[in-house]
């Protein structure tokens, strides 16, 4: 039902979220936690293709700052965890496509 009211509007917020998720060098945990969702919507309806929903699983946990922290293994800033969690999506997303 929401594919045949709102395609275009649920296509964009798709996309646009995958397109920031790929690309963002810098990204918060709420919204990551939030263009993760989107993303997971868009294979859930058909939209995305070749990218698995496990991977938004996997990158919901990892993302988290307690995660972030420990993979570290040292003490970071808030720019700092968000910095590396666009790189970790990043590197993720991209690596999950070439499969």
């Amino acid at each position: 039902m929401l594919l045949e009211q709102s395609r275009l509007q649920l296509e964009d917020r798709v996309f646009r979220s995958f397109g920031i998720l790929a690309n963002s060098r810098m990204i918060e945990s709420k919204e990551a936690t939030q263009r993760l969702s989107n993303v997971r919507l868009g294979i859930d309806l058909g939209l995305i293709k070749g990218l698995s929903g496990n991977i938004l699983n996997e990158l919901m946990i990892l993302t988290q700052p307690g995660f972030l922290q420990q993979y570290a293994k040292e003490e970071l800033t808030p720019d700092q965890r968000d910095e590396r969690r666009a790189t970790l999506i990043r590197e993720r997303l991209k690596l999950e496509k070439q499969m």
